[in-house]
């Protein structure tokens, strides 16, 4: 599946606005992708992550789980990461406990382990267990987000609302992007959902997550799911590695419930 390079996503500036890229803090730009901190003795996870460096979209496919399909069990996902050119760049693999999936459902508390095309480990994500009812303000959602595993690079957390909203963080809990999304996740009209991004003043938008809408069989028997990335502009690896980490969580909060 490769992105219409008709849909792009336009930068929305008014005049005597602060444009996305200045409310982006300056370490972040492309070409400030700093050296990863030595995290036991293995720092080959910052060459790896550079080949988000050129890439200005992904895509996140899920991989059909069969077991799901015939038996409504709840399995571990996995799947795949891509880059414009629809090459697999890095591969993810859900990991969480088998009565947790049971019992919780697409709330079950997950770590997911993302690896590069050598089978090195280059991020990690921990999404501890939460409600993300509006009865329960105090136990929102979030995902933490390290890259290498054991250098944290921010985090992403959900916002109490009617609306779906998500906060971007970087490792000083400064907001960085924000994320809103409809009040309906489903693809009434047969067509992809939308989550637009922001920059931090929540007025920019600067680019996109979309859940792609894949046929009435998906939709309707599974929940492997495709979803795809448009960065904001000029941000470097470690902002794109945030926002793949905000779709792995719009993921699991909003489509993670097609056998539930």
């Amino acid at each position: 599946m490769k992105f219409d390079s008709s849909s792009e996503m336009p930068v929305l500036n008014q005049p005597n606005s602060i444009s996305p890229q200045e409310l982006i803090n300056s370490r972040w730009t492309k070409n400030s992708l700093q050296a990863f901190p030595n995290t036991n003795g293995n720092i080959r996870g910052a060459n790896h992550l550079r080949a988000l460096a050129s890439t200005e979209r992904v895509i996140i496919k899920q991989k059909k789980e069969w077991l799901e399909i015939v038996l409504g069990c709840e399995t571990q996902n996995h799947y795949d990461v891509l880059n414009e050119q629809n090459e697999v760049i890095f591969s993810a693999d859900e990991n969480s406990e088998f009565c947790m999936r049971c019992w919780c459902g697409p709330l079950r508390p997950i770590t997911v382990d993302i690896r590069d095309e050598d089978g090195v480990s280059i991020m990690h994500l921990r999404r501890p267990l939460a409600c993300q009812e509006l009865c329960f303000p105090c136990c929102m959602q979030k995902m933490s987000v390290q890259a290498p595993p054991g250098n944290s690079i921010g985090s992403v957390a959900q916002k109490w609302g009617f609306k779906p909203q998500l906060h971007v963080k970087d490792e000083t809990n400064q907001v960085v992007f924000i994320i809103k999304g409809p009040l309906c996740q489903f693809s009434c009209r047969c067509g992809d959902v939308d989550f637009p991004i922001y920059a931090s003043d929540g007025q920019s938008e600067c680019g996109k997550i979309s859940k792609r809408w894949r046929g009435v069989f998906h939709e309707t028997f599974t929940d492997a799911d495709i979803f795809g990335v448009k960065f904001p502009p000029g941000i470097n690896p470690y902002m794109k590695a945030l926002l793949i980490g905000a779709t792995f969580l719009v993921d699991y909060m909003y489509f993670e419930h097609a056998n539930q």
